[in-house]
């Protein structure tokens, strides 16, 4: 969040131009927008999206074979989906990256997102 450069040379180098998943509540635009065209979105539920896990999982699931990379933003399920997919051998990277992109896509709901906000605004003009 506040090394935008690392940040944003990591995402170009290693994210940006592989075939990619996203799983998670947030926009689709404001997501491909940091990290280029999505080949999936899978939606989830913003709180506890755990409890319907049987729901949105089986989209990870038949579609992880035709991507690179798995951008799971999902609180605590990220940590279900990354074993899932090491029990399954998927042949991804998934990272999980916390909740940093909640101020990038403007939710300002924890004490750090306050200050995060207006380095991760700025995020958005350095692309």
């Amino acid at each position: 969040v506040f090394k935008q450069k690392e940040l944003l040379d990591f995402i170009r180098s290693n994210i940006m131009n592989k075939r990619k998943m996203y799983v998670g509540s947030r926009d689709r635009s404001a997501i491909e927008s940091l990290f280029g065209r999505l080949d999936y979105y899978v939606k989830t539920p913003e709180i506890n999206s755990y409890s319907q896990i049987e729901s949105w999982w089986p989209s990870v699931e038949n579609n992880v074979k035709n991507v690179e990379f798995v951008l799971p933003f999902t609180g605590q399920s990220t940590r279900v989906i990354n074993k899932r997919l090491w029990k399954m051998g998927a042949k991804v990277q998934s990272i999980d990256m916390g909740s940093w992109i909640d101020p990038y896509c403007g939710i300002v709901n924890r004490t750090w997102t306050k200050k995060a906000y207006k380095y991760l605004a700025n995020l958005q003009e350095k692309k």
